[in-house]
């Protein structure tokens, strides 16, 4: 990756939980991003949505992409 940042958009919900969530094509690329090497990539990860009706797995998708990230060694913002 040539950029110097990159930044996310990510469904608030956690992959693989459909009745929540319009869907997402990130379930397919977790693995590729956990085995890659973004050492010295910074990533920034954002999500919008409804906290309030949804304060038990509100941004759950957005964790599990940054652990995915992050264990990729990127260095997260």
């Amino acid at each position: 990756v040539s950029c110097r940042m990159e930044l996310l958009k990510a469904n608030p919900f956690p992959p693989n939980v459909e009745r929540y969530r319009s869907g997402t094509t990130w379930d397919d690329y977790l693995d590729t991003i956990k085995e890659s090497d973004l050492s010295g990539k910074k990533v920034a990860i954002f999500g919008c949505g409804d906290s309030q009706s949804y304060a038990d797995n509100f941004c759950d998708g957005i964790e599990e992409l940054h652990d995915a990230f992050k264990a990729a060694g990127a260095t997260m913002i």
